[in-house]
């Protein structure tokens, strides 16, 4: 545990190197008592540390046995998170790929009410289909876009609602319906000042 989050403070200070060596710490640590939420979470950190560093095949390696080692052991939480980052790394290039993924993880997060991750995963599937740019496709992203919006509705959530009006905007000026475009981009930037990277 100590050295997953002496790498994650070496990653957040761009000591790469540093960091390598800590996740393998504690993966070796984990290994050998055979921890296995512990080895999912240092297989997990070094997927998204090499992934940082535009090393894709490198990330790929460490998530895949983030998903194998989860679905060992029966861990539903881990075996989420690793088919929703696998889902993140193909979505720009493999769209096919990426929505076996987040369908994989759409099951898990469903079963365990996970809110949280439902609201993503929606998110996600609304740039897939919004990529395709056909019709058909941009009305399932706008499905996907209300089932987000029921979602904040439940949570409360006021940083969800930036992602939700991003992508109305984007909805609404595919098909140049410019007013509510506008209406949307500016109230995504009005909920971008709560909690949202820059």
């Amino acid at each position: 545990y100590v050295y997953n989050n002496l790498g994650q403070i070496a990653s957040d200070n761009g000591d790469y190197k540093e960091a390598i060596n800590f996740y393998m710490a504690s993966l070796k640590i984990a290994k050998k008592n055979q921890n296995a939420i512990f080895m999912s979470n240092a297989l997990n950190n070094l997927g998204n540390l090499f992934l940082v560093q535009k090393d894709t095949i490198k990330a790929l390696e460490y998530y895949n046995q983030n998903v194998e080692n989860a679905l060992k052991n029966d861990l539903t939480q881990q075996l989420a998170n690793g088919y929703m980052t696998l889902g993140g790394i193909y979505r720009l290039k493999e769209s096919n790929i990426a929505l076996e993924h987040y369908k994989k993880a759409a099951i898990i997060v469903e079963k365990s009410n996970d809110l949280n991750s439902q609201f993503i995963i929606e998110m996600c599937l609304t740039s897939i289909c919004f990529k395709s740019k056909s019709n058909q496709k941009y009305e399932e992203g706008f499905q996907h876009i209300k089932k987000a919006t029921a979602i904040q509705n439940i949570l409360k959530d006021e940083s969800m609602l930036y992602y939700i009006h991003l992508k109305l905007g984007h909805y609404y000026y595919y098909h140049n319906q410019l007013d509510l475009a506008e209406k949307n981009y500016k109230l995504a930037e009005k909920y971008s000042k709560i909690g949202i990277d820059l």
